[in-house]
């Protein structure tokens, strides 16, 4: 962590007064704060990611950053814009010393310059919203300055504080902390994240080499200044260490003074030649000690409640049901994914293909053991047909999950008898839904034993959430339901949802709508938003930072089209930190995913699972191309008997016209009179080409795999523009 530089004034003209949107937006943000309370308790702040995807902000972040996160020092590679977070959170903020929640604050800072910084994602998962203060909490719509000196919060900023002050870094590339300050921002942020140290030891290291083994002063100073740069990856933990290395030789080697002020680059090349190779190695030995005298260990600051959280990178079957090995990837860093939202992923493929059998394969996984007691499944159903258990091994790897922080954990299955074993812990609970989704009016919750009961048992239903809503004593946890669902159901200014001794209604200006009379799609998916925020609020006191992994077989079940295009959007805005790994056979569901986020799953001509590979962006296709893309891989969107025409045109076409009888002839002109926006195809040569492409094309779109077909229209495609090449340099010659 470097100590960084931000200029209030002037500002990027997005974030100032100077910006339309900027005083649009900040004048919605004062206007929530003048709700009547239960009106803001439910609903959430407003929030225009469009302020902040302002490309002056972003670049001046990037520009003062040197494109590193603002804690760990970690090069973004990627789009800058994706990684904008907030110092203080938005809303919900929790203070971790005092165990106290502020569920307004610090949305009036949502678009303070000075509380914007870019942050990678991995530091953005720990500091979630915490704020760990050692003053008073500030008061709503208060100034920056005036939050800061009320608060003295503990979580460095830096931007204000000076990094060194607080922290020193070892030649094992693990951060220590002299201060309080420092103690609750390395373990906020996980500052010691096992990957972190060793790319930190890795730079250190090398330095410390080329110290020791260099007797060129200007190679050395050359390398000095390169890994001690603020451009360079975790720069700053080197120049803080080397400086500690330092201090040592002068302090504890020699027993003489330190001066912090001194170029350390000069400081390195005279203590080079002042001591020998054995003292430098002390010293270095010494840097990696407990018991500095320089440091203050552990600040008291009593037990700092946080929760280490991961997503799913990386999954693993062998020997599951009817998958004999397949690997999938969901670690694609999609460049469109918002800032804060959870990595999300869509399934797609024919039935049979292996969509429910991946999903309860993560399920069985993740889920605790008794709960797996509980939904009853008949183990030996998941033993791969075709095994000889007889001579199979008593344990075979069935599952294997790997999460964002390099964790594993694994699923074993004994084949004689079917039985399950984990190894490892995972980081985050799971709920799975299968296809069936209903809920029976009246059902108590106590009914549903599992939370993923329905993704194994299409029989089952889901409780009756009004009931569970109607009975949920704790008016804070009700306030958070109601914000959640005014994301998912997307409410608009005004409307929130409320409830009496009878019924869940949503409240509008003059009116109510209780929610039994929405339409059944809108009921179901309030049924199973509901059940994943009762699951949630077991362990979370709020949504909007809530963690966890949710299965959905075929989410387009029961769904309006026009609930189908944003239902994931919806999802995602409800519950931004949920990881989704859902199914569907709908194009209009892979609306709101992004890049990357989509897998098509199909079976080869030996029946094994596999993946499409390099699929175009499904964020920038319209409905009509997903459907003709690898994606789904029809031939046309047309109705049958336009199918057929051109098919048959195409037959046509690839004959001359003498060799056509007149009956023939006849019924070509009559299908090129009612399917006039038709290519037209002649006699030509060129023409004849074209349609014998077209004809091969036609004819191969009934191949077995997606790859097969992605292939022949390739091919296709390459006969056609061979043609126009040709045509192209023919008349460009006359």
């Amino acid at each position: 962590m470097i100590k960084l530089k931000k200029l209030a004034n002037p500002k990027p003209i997005e974030v100032s007064t100077k910006n339309i949107l900027f005083v649009r937006e900040t004048a919605r943000v004062k206007a929530y704060f003048k709700l009547a309370p239960t009106e803001r308790a439910r609903t959430r702040p407003p929030f225009n990611k469009e302020v902040l995807d302002a490309q002056s902000a972003i670049q001046e972040l990037k520009r003062i950053q040197h494109s590193k996160c603002a804690y760990c020092e970690t090069i973004l590679e990627h789009d800058p814009g994706r990684y904008v977070s907030h110092y203080r959170p938005l809303s919900n903020a929790v203070d971790p010393i005092h165990d106290t929640e502020q569920l307004e604050c610090y949305a009036w800072f949502a678009y303070e310059w000075q509380n914007l910084m870019l942050i990678c994602k991995d530091c953005d998962n720990h500091k979630l919203n915490f704020f760990p203060i050692s003053g008073r909490t500030a008061v709503a719509l208060s100034s920056w300055r005036t939050a800061q000196l009320r608060e003295m919060p503990l979580l460095l900023n830096p931007f204000e504080d000076n990094p060194s002050d607080h922290l020193m870094f070892d030649t094992d590339g693990v951060v220590r902390a002299t201060t309080a300050a420092g103690k609750a921002t390395i373990e906020l942020l996980n500052l010691n994240r096992t990957a972190l140290c060793l790319k930190r030891k890795e730079q250190i290291d090398k330095v410390l080499e080329l110290i020791l083994k260099s007797n060129n002063e200007y190679e050395l100073t050359e390398a000095l200044g390169h890994f001690t740069s603020d451009e360079t990856s975790h720069g700053g933990a080197v120049r803080n260490c080397l400086g500690h290395v330092c201090r040592i030789l002068q302090t504890e080697i020699r027993h003489g003074k330190y001066s912090a002020r001194t170029d350390l680059k000069k400081k390195i090349i005279r203590l080079r030649g002042e001591f020998s190779s054995h003292d430098w190695q002390e010293a270095i030995s010494l840097c990696k000690t407990d018991d500095l005298a320089f440091v203050i260990q552990n600040p008291d600051l009593g037990e700092l409640k946080t929760r280490r959280y991961a997503y799913i990178t990386r999954i693993e079957i062998g020997r599951f049901k009817g998958i004999d090995h397949f690997t999938l990837d969901l670690d694609a860093s999609p460049s469109g994914q918002g800032r804060n939202e959870s990595p999300c992923t869509m399934l797609l493929g024919e039935n049979a293909t292996g969509k429910s059998s991946i999903l309860q394969a993560i399920a069985l996984a993740l889920m605790p053991r008794e709960e797996r007691q509980r939904i009853r499944l008949n183990q030996k159903s998941i033993i791969p047909h075709g095994i000889d258990d007889t001579l199979a091994p008593p344990l075979q790897p069935a599952v294997t999950v790997h999460f964002s922080n390099g964790e594993t954990v694994a699923l074993s299955m004994d084949l004689h008898t079917g039985r399950l074993k984990s190894i490892g812990t995972p980081q985050n609970r799971v709920f799975g839904y299968g296809s069936r989704r209903y809920f029976l009016s009246g059902r108590s919750t106590k009914v549903q034993s599992c939370p993923s009961r329905t993704l194994f048992n299409q029989a089952a239903s889901l409780p009756d959430p009004t009931n569970w809503l109607l009975n949920l004593k704790e008016e804070e946890k009700f306030d958070a339901v109601a914000r959640a669902l005014a994301s998912l159901l997307a409410l608009r200014a005004g409307e929130f949802v409320a409830r009496d001794d009878r019924s869940i209604f949503i409240q509008r200006h003059s009116s109510s709508l209780p929610i039994e009379h929405l339409s059944d799609g809108y009921k179901s998916l309030f049924a199973m938003a509901v059940d994943i925020m009762r699951e949630m609020l077991k362990h979370w006191d709020n949504l909007e930072f809530a963690q966890g992994i949710v299965l959905v077989d075929e989410i387009e079940n029961h769904l309006h089209p026009r609930w189908k295009m944003r239902v994931m959007s919806a999802l995602r805005e409800s519950f931004p930190r949920v990881q989704f790994i859902a199914s569907t056979h709908d194009p209009l569901c892979l609306r709101g995913m992004f890049e990357g986020e989509v897998q098509v799953l199909y079976r080869d001509r030996n029946g094994s699972l596999q993946r499409v590979e390099q699929l175009p962006n499904v964020a920038n296709l319209r409905i009509e191309q997903i459907l003709t893309s690898d994606y789904f891989g029809l031939a046309t969107t047309e109705d049958p008997m336009r199918q057929q025409a051109l098919e048959q045109l195409a037959k046509y076409a690839a004959r001359e016209d003498r060799d056509l009888s007149q009956k023939d002839l006849r019924h070509r002109d009559e299908l090129l009179e009612h399917y006039g926006s038709l290519p037209m195809i002649g006699d030509t040569l060129d023409r004849q080409i074209l349609a014998q492409a077209l004809t091969r094309h036609i004819r191969d779109t009934g191949l077995a795999t997606p790859i097969e077909h992605a292939n022949a229209r390739e091919e296709s495609v390459r006969a056609i523009i061979e043609v126009l090449e040709r045509n192209r340099r023919e008349y460009g010659t006359r």
